[in-house]
């Protein structure tokens, strides 16, 4: 223990002597340093005039002096913090949870009733073939005891993915025991049409040739005896158009016709054209405008050539809801003397799920009374026809009804005014066998079923 205290006297002593060095050097450095700041401008000069051997023993004296010196190194410091190391994110699994859940089940008790019946086995009905069919080609040959010949063919296999086209030819001949009883009616039609991606175009062409022999003449009192036969040349043509989606708010539908007519009497010409416009409000109510107007020209060798011309504006609406449908339509019309306002008003209801329809309405009409339409009923006209045009209204109501799957019935009754009604009377000036076509006015009743 001793021997301890003694070593460390000892080293207190050595630092101690080694301080005491250390400030006496640094104390003659101090002294130095002041002695060159006194220095005169004189001992300057002195010392420049001093030989270089003296400045040699100076500089070695002061190499000697500065071993002993101690230098103070004096360096700025500025903190830094250390960035740390950025570290890696490594998925790991979640602490496995030792703790046993306490988990109570109830279970109730199943009774095992099913309340399923399997079906009877029954035969399916036979699906609707769907398969698209071609349009029948057909050809009619037939006979007579009047000397009948029929022949009736047609082509309606022509067609195409946005066309179809049909033709038909027709033919009919019979003779009576009478002398000149004679008829022969002919003719060849084409229709087609063709479909766009927004409208349907259809048309059509018609020929046809008829004649009626004038018989019953007493041919012994007319010597020499020429028979008298109406030969009637028609040829007629139409064209229209319409939406092919019947979905859009707007429907349209114009056509145009035309036909030229040659007969005994003369010739007529007549042209037709149409505008009807729908709009359609909603489900239930639609909107209907349009315009009408006809030209009809009659001319005859033997008279001055008459015209029978009308037009029209059509202004009106549609209404359906359920069983209810109700149709009003207005058509302010101008005729060849007079102008006419011609209704055109319905309504029927549906009673009983379409088994039983009630309707009523009240219709006005203005005929113009070409000679083609009235040959079509009395083909022995005399050649004093004039063109007149006729004017009615009729009041009708009545029921239809389905009997069955198979069959419908409908009766209706009606009232009607005409002005102007063509009527057919012998003519007794002249050979009593043909007829004269008057006009008058007729009150109809008439009982349809």
């Amino acid at each position: 223990m001793k021997l301890r205290v003694y070593i460390l006297l000892f080293v207190l002593v050595g630092y101690s002597s080694m301080a005491t060095a250390q400030r006496k050097g640094h104390g003659k450095k101090q002294q130095a340093k002041h002695a060159k700041k006194i220095t005169t401008k004189a001992e300057k000069k002195k010392k420049e005039k001093q030989p270089k051997v003296a400045e040699k023993r100076v500089a070695a004296k002061d190499t000697a002096d500065l071993k002993n010196t101690t230098f103070e190194i004096v360096q700025s410091y500025r903190p830094e913090i250390r960035l740390d190391v950025k570290r890696e994110s490594v998925p790991l699994l979640p602490p496995v949870d030792s703790a046993t859940a306490n988990v109570n089940y109830a279970v109730p008790s199943q009774s095992l009733s099913y309340g399923y019946f399997a079906l009877p086995l029954r035969p399916l009905a036979l699906a609707k073939d769907s398969a698209e069919r071609s349009f029948p080609n057909y050809v009619k040959v037939g006979g007579g005891n009047l000397s009948t010949l029929l022949l009736d063919a047609g082509i309606g296999s022509i067609k195409g993915k946005n066309y179809s086209l049909a033709l038909r030819l027709h033919h009919l001949s019979q003779a009576g025991k009478i002398t000149d009883q004679k008829t022969s009616l002919s003719g060849l039609g084409a229709d087609g049409s063709y479909r766009t991606s927004k409208h349907i175009w259809n048309g059509g062409i018609d020929v046809s040739r008829d004649v009626y022999n004038y018989y019953g003449f007493n041919d012994v009192l007319l010597v020499p005896f020429t028979p008298l036969k109406q030969q009637i040349n028609s040829i007629g043509l139409y064209v229209d158009m319409c939406n092919a989606k019947e979905d859009t708010k707007w429907m349209y539908h114009p056509s145009f016709k035309s036909s030229f007519l040659n007969a005994m009497l003369g010739d007529e010409y007549q042209v037709s054209a149409s505008l009807p416009v729908e709009y359609r409000v909603n489900t239930h109510v639609r909107i209907k405008a349009g315009l009408a107007g006809s030209y009809t020209n009659l001319s005859r060798s033997v008279t001055l050539p008459t015209h029978s011309n009308m037009a029209q504006v059509i202004a009106g609406a549609d209404y359906e809801n359920g069983p209810l449908h109700i149709s009003a339509l207005i058509y302010p019309t101008i005729g060849q003397t007079n102008s006419y306002l011609l209704p055109d008003v319905s309504a029927a209801y549906t009673i009983n799920a379409k088994e039983w329809v009630v309707f009523a309405g009240l219709k006005g009409d203005l005929y113009q009374n070409m000679y083609q339409q009235l040959a079509a009923k009395n083909p022995y006209m005399h050649g004093s026809y004039f063109l007149e045009q006729s004017h009615s209204n009729k009041v009708y109501g009545g029921v239809r009804t389905n009997i069955g799957s198979h069959f419908s019935v409908r009766g209706q009754v009606s009232w009607a005014m005409h002005d102007n009604m063509p009527l057919f009377i012998n003519d007794t000036v002249n050979s009593n066998k043909c007829f004269v076509v008057t006009y008058d006015k007729v009150n109809t009743l008439s009982f349809e079923g």
